[in-house]
């Protein structure tokens, strides 16, 4: 749903207009006269006027929600337009500076910062109408008797996570240490990115796959960053981490730019309702995924499995649903502040994506998660699993390998 302002508008007045004529046609039954009406056939009579009135008023109802909907959002729309108008006349007002004089070169941050404000603008605009779309689908899925009231900006939209407004610095294809460790998910639904991102970040091989995917443009400030979609090089520009996304020791790093380029690829919505690792592996990596599974009678190719792990294979565990909260508690091994292996409790979480670090020949998997350090789960860092608890827990592993 997009559209011009004037164009939403309309049709929020035409659905005003049906809204006030329901409503007359409800006051209209209710005045009909037939106490006069006696018999069975007067009281149908008389409990149908009342019901046809009900309905008429509870549609006057969502239509003239709907329309305060739509009403709101051709504001939001006027607002993004401005804000849009504004940064592109900056932009050329600029490169008429830097036309007239080459060697002007205190011009150039102003294209750049004019650029990213259309491209934040222009980010909100859509936002608002995928999410102005979900509350007009919300309420024709919806009894209008049981639909709480409509507020807006509807509660928690747009979610800040879904505008790109924190800036990420340059060099991070470079000589930057990419660290597993260094990842905290933020509060985008995400882990399916994340815990490949980090798997691929823990080998030698996926590590020098994901500075290769990197180009920095000094010239935009930005990185043009290459994604694999159906076999084919896909490249992103991404100049700003997510609001609220994932941070790499408090701030935006390579996770963040992958990020960005997952959801300008996904849209945010898609991005941010979780997803499965092996589309985040291959995406990645643009090589084919191998999916193990708890298969009947047969268990899980624990041999298979092991040889990935060996050969630098990149490894994403996916969990079930938890019993408890969410979670799974379980007894788990840890290295502890002497370096000796502590055994703790911890919660493995349901419903979520982990890095698989390392497979044991005694069967324990050690495993991270993408919360990151001091998460309220586990802790942060690799934690080892028995596998026993692994295959309680977990469904699926994806990996870029094929276990021979």
């Amino acid at each position: 749903m997009n559209g011009s302002p004037a164009q939403v508008r309309a049709a929020a007045t035409a659905l005003t207009t049906a809204g006030n004529t329901n409503i007359g046609a409800s006051e209209a039954i209710t005045a009909l006269d037939v106490e006069t009406w006696q018999g069975s056939a007067a009281g149908g009579f008389r409990d149908r006027r009342l019901a046809l009135s009900q309905e008429a008023t509870e549609h006057a109802a969502d239509l003239r929600a709907a329309a305060n909907i739509l009403d709101r959002y051709a504001g939001e729309m006027e607002t993004c337009d401005l804000e849009i108008a504004t940064a592109k006349a900056a932009v050329e007002k600029a490169w008429d500076a830097w036309r007239a004089d080459p060697l002007d070169l205190s011009v150039l941050p102003k294209i750049i910062n004019g650029m990213n404000d259309a491209s934040v603008a222009t980010d909100k605009r859509e936002q608002y109408s995928i999410h102005a779309a979900d509350e007009l689908l919300a309420l024709v899925a919806s009894d209008s008797s049981h639909l709480p009231e409509l507020t807006w900006p509807p509660d928690g939209w747009p979610p800040p996570a879904s505008l790109p407004t924190v800036p990420i610095p340059g060099g991070l294809d470079e000589n930057s240490p990419f660290d597993p460790l260094d990842v905290s998910q933020g509060g985008i639904g995400d882990c399916y990115l994340l815990a490949s991102l980090m798997a691929l970040m823990q080998t030698d091989e996926g590590d020098q796959l994901l500075r290769d995917n990197l180009r920095w443009d000094p010239e935009r400030g930005g990185y043009w960053v290459t994604l694999h979609v159906d076999g084919k090089e896909v490249v992103y520009f991404v100049d700003r981490a997510q609001q609220g996304g994932v941070t790499e020791n408090g701030g935006p790093g390579i996770a963040s730019i992958y990020e960005n380029a997952l959801k300008q690829h996904l849209k945010f919505n898609d991005l941010n309702d979780g997803g499965w690792p092996a589309d985040a592996l291959e995406l990645l990596t643009g090589g084919d995924t191998h999916v193990y599974e708890d298969r009947f009678l047969r268990g899980w190719d624990w041999g298979d499995i092991r040889n990935d792990v060996e050969d630098g294979d990149q490894l994403v565990a996916a969990t079930r649903s938890g019993p408890k909260a969410g979670m799974w508690p379980v007894e788990a091994e840890r290295p502890g502040p002497d370096g000796t292996m502590q055994t703790v409790k911890v919660d493995i979480v349901g419903s979520h994506a982990y890095t698989v670090v390392s497979v044991d020949k005694d069967g324990d998997v050690t495993l991270m998660n993408p919360w990151g350090q001091g998460n309220g789960a586990d802790g942060g860092g690799p934690i080892r699993i028995s596998q026993d608890d692994f295959e309680r827990i977990f469904h699926q592993i994806a990996s870029t390998g094929d276990g021979k």
